[in-house]
Order: C-alpha cells, then structure tokens, then sequence
C-alpha cells in the first residue's frame, strides 16, 4: 500500500499535526505573545473548520461504521474552535492607572 505519493501525504499530515500542537499552546501561553495574535486565530480557526467538516463527512459517509475516525475528527475540531474561543481577546476596560495619569497630563 505505501506508494510515493501516500507517504509525502503521510509526512504531511505528520507536519500538521506538530504545527497543531504549537498553534494550540501559543495561543494559550505567554510566549505565543510574540507571533501575532490573528495568525493564530485564524490558523485556529481553520483548522477547528477543516476538522469538525471531515469528522461530519466521515459521519455522513460511514455512518456508525466506523465508530474511531469521524468522532475523533469531530471532537479534535470542537476542541479546537474552544481553545480559538477561550484565546479570543475580550473587550476590556482600560486599566484605572492609565485613566488616571491621563487626567493628570491633561
């Protein structure tokens, strides 16, 4: 079954799989302050869509035939969209110090 094209297929789903892994973490721990913040998301987020579609598409094809991939799909990309969402950044108020030394410059 291993052909040439199945195993670059293979050392690319491995690569995705790592990057995953950093993309998660970054969005959630300090050093991921330095990459930018909507490149995360939106690797977050595409990849949460790409997942939660494939596990869907296993769903409709297979039905509970296959009761390992498409479930497994499907949660990946459900917890994904709940680390993209849970790293969102909330509207906050400006910090009480900020406010107050700007009254006193003006």
């Amino acid at each position: 079954m291993m052909t040439t094209w199945r195993y670059y297929f293979d050392v690319a789903v491995i690569f995705l799989c790592i990057l995953a892994i950093f993309v998660a973490l970054a969005l959630v721990r300090t050093w991921g302050r330095n990459i930018p913040r909507w490149i995360l998301q939106t690797m977050a987020w595409i990849a949460s869509a790409m997942l939660a579609l494939r596990g869907v598409a296993g769903l409709v094809v297979d039905g509970t035939r296959d009761p390992v991939w498409w479930p497994t799909f499907l949660v990946g990309g459900i917890l994904f969209g709940c680390v993209a969402w849970a790293a969102r950044r909330p509207n906050r108020s400006p910090d009480p110090e900020e406010l107050s030394e700007d009254m006193t410059k003006s």
